[in-house]
C-alpha cells in the first residue's frame, strides 16, 4: 500500500528507527527510502519533502540526509533538483560500473553494495611503500589485507598500509566498516583532508586471478590512493586496491583555471 502523497505530490515520509550498531546514519536512512521506493511505498513521480523536514523526522542532521539523498540519486532512484524537492524516478536501482571521483564524498559513495572480508592485519616492510608514506626503506608498517565482495562475489583486492604510529594503534577487530580512513578518524581522531588518486592498468597475475576468480592475464586496473591530512603533510594511509577491468570507470570533470575569459 502506497504511503500517502499530499496535494502538492509530496510522499509522507515511512516510519523507522535508524539504530543498526556499525552502521553509519547517512546509509541506513539511504536504505531505509531505498527500500520504500522499491516496494512502491514511496511512488514514482512523488516529491520527497526537504532535507530539513527529513532531518527533523528522523532526528539527524542535514548533512546525514544530503549524503542518504546523494547514494539514491547515484543510483538514480531519484533526481536532486536545485531549488526544488528531490523527484522519484525508479523503483530500479541502475546497473552499477563505476563512478565520479571529484571529492572524497565520492569515495564514500563508491563503496556502495561493497563488504569488507578482512584477510589479515600483520606488520610488513616494503620500501616501496615506506617511500611514499617519507620514511627510511626499512620502516616497520602495518598491513591490512582484504577482499571486497559486492553481490556476494570478489569485487577487488585491497592491501592498506599504515605507518608504525597509526598501526599499532589499531587492531584486526578495528576494521568494522569498509570504508578504512574513516576507521582512522573514529579510533584516532586523524580527519583526511587531502587525497592523492594514481591509476594505472596491469595484467592479472596468479594471486590477483585467483582472489577476483579471474584468468590470470586478465586486464586488470590499479587505483592507488594516498590519504594526508592536509597536502603538506606525509601520509597516514596508503590504499591499494585492483579491480576487473569491466568493474571500475572513473570520470572527472576539468574546469579550465580561466574559465571566466570567452574564447575567442
Amino acid at each position: 500500500m502506497e504511503i500517502s502523497v499530499n496535494n502538492n505530490n509530496e510522499c509522507m515520509l515511512p516510519t523507522g528507527l535508524l539504530k543498526k550498531p556499525g552502521l553509519p546514519l547517512y546509509f541506513q536512512l539511504f536504505e531505509l527510502l531505498r527500500d520504500r521506493i522499491m516496494n512502491g511505498d514511496i511512488p514514482v513521480g512523488s516529491t520527497l519533502p526537504t532535507e530539513q523536514r527529513i532531518a527533523e523526522h528522523y532526528s539527524v542532521s542535514r548533512i546525514t540526509v544530503r549524503e542518504a539523498l546523494n547514494y539514491l540519486q547515484q543510483e538514480q532512484f531519484i533526481k536532486k533538483r536545485t531549488a526544488k524537492k528531490a523527484l522519484v524516478l525508479s523503483r530500479s536501482p541502475t546497473q552499477f560500473l563505476g563512478w565520479e571521483m571529484n571529492s572524497i564524498d565520492d569515495i564514500i559513495a563508491a563503496t556502495r553494495g561493497v563488504v569488507l572480508n578482512v584477510k589479515s592485519y600483520k606488520q610488513e616492510k616494503s620500501s616501496e611503500v615506506a617511500s611514499l608514506f617519507e620514511l627510511e626503506e626499512n620502516a616497520s608498517l602495518y598491513c591490512l589485507r582484504s577482499i571486497l565482495m559486492k553481490n556476494e562475489q570478489p569485487y577487488a583486492v585491497s592491501t592498506i598500509y599504515f605507518p608504525d604510529y597509526i598501526g599499532k594503534e589499531l587492531k584486526r577487530s578495528s576494521f568494522n566498516e569498509k570504508i578504512i580512513f574513516r576507521v582512522v578518524e573514529r579510533e584516532l581522531g586523524i580527519r583526511v583532508n587531502d587525497v592523492e588518486i594514481i591509476i594505472s592498468a596491469s595484467l592479472a597475475d596468479a594471486n590477483q586471478a585467483s582472489r577476483l576468480k579471474k584468468p590470470i592475464g586478465s586486464p586488470i586496473l590499479n587505483s592507488t590512493l594516498i590519504y594526508r591530512n592536509d597536502k603538506d603533510s606525509p601520509p597516514f594511509e596508503i590504499a591499494f586496491t585492483s579491480f576487473p577491468a569491466e568493474s571500475y570507470r572513473i570520470k572527472y570533470n576539468l574546469k579550465s583555471q580561466s574559465s571566466s575569459k570567452s574564447l575567442g
